[in-house]
């Protein structure tokens, strides 16, 4: 019976306990409200923002023209106007601007007045001297030209001897019977290029030596020098050579000790030929062209101004 009662006891206690933590409990979470009388008032709602403010409509003003800015008459946010002033440039530069534009109206003003007035006598003596003075400079131009080209021709053709005369001998040929040689002097005054064939024949009146070549000729072999035919040179035998002899004179010598020197003067020449007659010309080019301008410029002051000037 003890056992039966104390178990009784327990299960009642625990319920005991668990009724008073859940009223407890429930007590504890129930809610709590603050509270006001009513009463008309004015509500204000705000909003809090970052950003950038634009107008409905911009303008973009400028000045006609450019300069420094003197004065501004308005303030960012200003209402303003149509016709109202907003900016003024500094004067200072416009007046500038102003006096040039009248210069340049002056200077219009009195070359009209010239093109109805005419050249003047002064005017015309210029340009008359000046046509003078150009004429006297193509007749030096052209005489300086005459003069250059006689002169270089000169200079090339005395080059060119020098070149044909570069030490002229008369080479033996291998087959000859004996060592004699034909000694050649005189000055090549010829202008062709060539060789001279030497060979001997005896006839009733003595030895007599043959050419060809650059010139067909028969002459007597001679101890003394004898013409070799007419461009200049002479030819002498020391003594009797074999009639079976022959030698041949190249014009000109181009294994000679002197031609290579001959042959580079004659080149210059002529580089320095073409080099001064092409100067000379140019002057004279010149000289034509200045000519013509000065007669043109005579002209233009010796004619009366046209109405299309006038009206110009």
């Amino acid at each position: 019976m003890m056992n039966k009662y104390s178990v009784s006891t327990v299960l009642g206690l625990i319920v005991v306990v668990m009724a008073t933590a859940f009223l407890s409990h429930g007590l504890a979470q129930r809610p709590h409200f603050d509270t006001t009388a009513a009463q008309n008032t004015s509500v204000t709602q705000g909003v809090l923002a970052n950003g950038e403010v634009q107008a409905a409509q911009d303008l973009k003003l400028s000045f006609q023209g450019s300069g420094m800015i003197r004065a501004v008459n308005v303030r960012v946010g200003d209402q303003v106007k149509a016709g109202q002033v907003l900016a003024r440039l500094d004067a200072a530069t416009t007046a500038a601007a102003l006096d040039q534009a009248n210069a340049a109206l002056a200077s219009a003003q009195a070359s009209y007045q010239k093109i109805l007035n005419g050249a003047t006598d002064a005017q015309l003596q210029v340009s008359q001297a000046a046509v003078v003075s150009a004429q006297t400079a193509l007749a030096n131009a052209t005489s300086s030209y005459v003069s250059t080209k006689s002169q270089q021709e000169t200079a090339v053709s005395n080059a060119y001897n020098a070149l044909l005369n570069s030490t002229i001998t008369a080479v033996p040929a291998t087959t000859n019977l004996d060592s004699i040689t034909p000694v050649i002097t005189g000055t090549y005054n010829g202008a062709d290029q060539g060789q001279y064939q030497i060979s001997l024949v005896s006839t009733g009146t003595g030895l007599k030596f043959q050419t060809s070549g650059l010139e067909r000729i028969t002459g007597s072999a001679q101890t003394v020098p004898v013409p070799l035919g007419g461009k200049g040179l002479y030819i002498a035998f020391p003594s009797s050579p074999s009639t079976l002899d022959t030698w041949t004179i190249f014009i000109p010598n181009t294994v000679a000790a002197n031609y290579q020197t001959n042959y580079n003067a004659y080149e210059a020449a002529l580089q320095t030929q073409n080099q001064a007659l092409t100067q000379a010309q140019a002057a004279v080019n010149t000289a034509q062209a200045a000519l013509q301008q000065a007669q043109a410029n005579l002209q233009l002051t010796q004619t009366p101004a046209r109405p299309e000037d006038v009206a110009a």
